[in-house]
């Protein structure tokens, strides 16, 4: 947020947020830095102000279970319609898997086997 040289008023966009995503956890999929982008664009609008930003950390560090929970869901709900349909969550569960250890993976199954275990 520094590079206006006023982060209150700098703005991330997806692709700014993507490669800081990256440098910070290397397995991190372009998929799943899209939908976390979603948590931090509060308005929707394509960019994460420094404001959204702040709101979110604070949130997620402070914030009740309710509101934590809020803001994850957002997460999994790709289409924004209220709701995780099975084919979000195989998304999802397929950009997590990859963060996944091996020997974790043998015991979880496939992405799409996950998923269906999940929506039991």
């Amino acid at each position: 947020f520094k590079k206006t040289g006023d982060p209150r008023k700098a703005v991330l966009n997806l692709e700014e947020f993507s490669s800081i995503m990256a440098g910070c956890f290397p397995k991190t999929e372009l998929e799943l830095a899209a939908d976390i982008f979603r948590i931090y664009d509060v308005d929707n609008n394509g960019t994460v102000e420094f404001q959204e930003f702040l709101m979110i950390i604070y949130v997620m560090s402070d914030g009740t279970k309710e509101d934590k929970l809020k803001h994850i869901f957002r997460i999994f709900d790709c289409d924004g319609n209220g709701t995780i349909s099975p084919e979000e969550l195989t998304k999802i569960v397929s950009h997590l898997y990859c963060l996944l250890p091996e020997k974790d993976k043998l015991t979880a199954g496939t992405p799409q086997q996950l998923s269906e275990k999940i929506m039991r």
